[in-house]
């Protein structure tokens, strides 16, 4: 009962937020809106319960709940803030060209570095099953993979580079609104190297995240279409779901071609690999937050935004081996009973954003955080729909606050060290933009 109960309400949350913001001009749904439909998905996960986990206690039910309603009161109050008169309209530099250029090198540069690493220390991906070997070698050692290769020191640097590649993942989709020549460069880009890297890891993640900034793409240009009473051309709806149908075939050749699996048995049905782990990893976190409930040790932040300590670690500037929290995650997956058993398809060794923040900061963090990204999520809305000029700033924000609750099922974004690397490189980004003062459009005109 208690699961049908969270759903309407989450429901209840996004049509109403969908309908603040249908009344701005975006069709589609806002973060906190989508936060609400994806977590009404795991609670129907469940309680369908595909993968026969153990029940989850009532009051990890209710504390993804107040996640959802805390994200919605905040998109609602920073809906409300009160915007200026005028705004900072972004100017194409040409400092920005070139930093833009630079981030593309590296990130090709770290795409490729990474994969002759990783096939120099495994062999070739599409023969050796390189997703099932890393996990295997990871497993044994506990804490890395071969680090007797000093090609793994190579790959571990390398991928902390991907946050050059995120970066340029993320300016691709507003910079599409003020240069499209070269929003498609950065977009062909981030996928072509997004592949080599999924190849190389035996990943999808990469993939994944290029199918989620391509949907926040189509309701950029929907928005703009709006904006300029535009209608959507037949041709432009083909190649959008051209691209997705790209991306979904790509993704499943990954798993297919470097993991020695192609189908997964749930309940006796035979589903794409790549599709029963998504499902797999949006039907876990309440189980895994479940069975981890009672390791409640204060970590002060370092586990949801322990990227800022792995980067430092990298850089030499700050290394502690035997950091608290690395054990304290490491009695998270003794504790799990799916981390290791159950086979493959049974495996849950996702923890969810919830399980990082109630570990930095308990109830609280469950409470504050969401209510912050909310409140970003809802005053840049707002002013992306009331400012007919376009400031690459506002979209980047407003992407990355899409990123987090899209991965929020799965893991707190910023506790890896190329997620932080990116934001760092965002910041520089934007002090390389030149803005303008314009006027406000006319806010009468907006059914607010």
């Amino acid at each position: 009962m208690i699961y049908y109960f969270c759903i309407v309400i989450s429901l209840f949350i996004a049509y109403g937020l969908h309908i603040r913001w249908k009344r701005c001009g975006f069709s589609l749904l806002s973060p906190a809106g989508f936060y609400a439909i994806l977590w009404s998905f795991v609670w129907l996960m469940q309680l369908v319960n595909p993968f026969g986990y153990y029940e989850v206690r009532n009051e990890i039910i209710v504390l993804s709940l107040l996640s959802v309603i805390m994200i919605g009161v905040g998109e609602f109050v920073g809906f409300s803030i009160k915007q200026p008169m005028r705004y900072q309209q972004t100017i194409y530099t040409n400092k920005f060209n070139n930093f833009l250029n630079i981030n593309i090198i590296m990130a090709v540069v770290a795409s490729i570095v990474i994969f002759f690493s990783v096939y120099i220390i495994f062999g070739n991906p599409f023969e050796s099953g390189i997703g099932k070997i890393i996990k295997e070698a990871r497993g044994e050692d506990g804490i890395g993979m071969l680090r007797e290769s000093p090609w793994f020191y190579v790959a571990q640097y390398a991928n902390v580079m991907r946050g050059f590649l995120y970066l340029i993942m993320f300016v691709s989709i507003p910079l599409w609104l003020i240069n499209r020549k070269k929003s498609i460069i950065l977009a062909s880009i981030a996928l072509l190297s997004s592949v080599i890297l999924d190849i190389s890891w035996g990943s999808r993640t990469l993939i994944l995240d290029s199918f989620f900034m391509l949907l926040f793409w189509y309701m950029l240009v929907n928005k703009k279409n709006k904006i300029n009473s535009q209608k959507k051309s037949y041709s432009k709806k083909m190649v959008f779901v051209i691209l997705i149908a790209g991306l979904l075939v790509i993704a499943q050749l990954l798993t297919t071609s470097t993991r020695e699996k192609s189908l997964m048995d749930i309940k006796g049905l035979k589903v794409p690999y790549s599709a029963g782990q998504l499902l797999l990893y949006y039907s876990s976190p309440l189980v895994t937050f479940d069975q981890t409930f009672d390791k409640n040790e204060t970590t002060y932040g370092l586990m949801s935004f322990g990227g800022v300590v792995n980067l430092l670690h990298l850089l030499r500037i700050y290394r502690d081996e035997n950091l608290f929290v690395y054990d304290i995650m490491y009695d998270w997956e003794v504790d799990n009973p799916y981390y290791g058993d159950g086979g493959w398809n049974k495996r849950a060794n996702t923890y969810s954003w919830l399980r990082y923040l109630y570990s930095d900061f308990g109830v609280l963090g469950l409470v504050i955080i969401p209510f912050v990204l909310g409140l970003i999520s809802g005053y840049r809305f707002k002013k992306i729909a009331l400012n007919s000029g376009v400031n690459i700033i506002d979209y980047i924000v407003l992407a990355f606050c899409f990123y987090i609750v899209v991965r929020s099922p799965i893991i707190m974004p910023l506790r890896t060290d190329y997620i932080v690397l990116s934001v760092i490189l965002l910041f520089v980004a934007s002090v390389l933009l030149k803005k303008r003062s314009i006027k406000v459009v006319d806010v009468k005109k907006l059914a607010i």
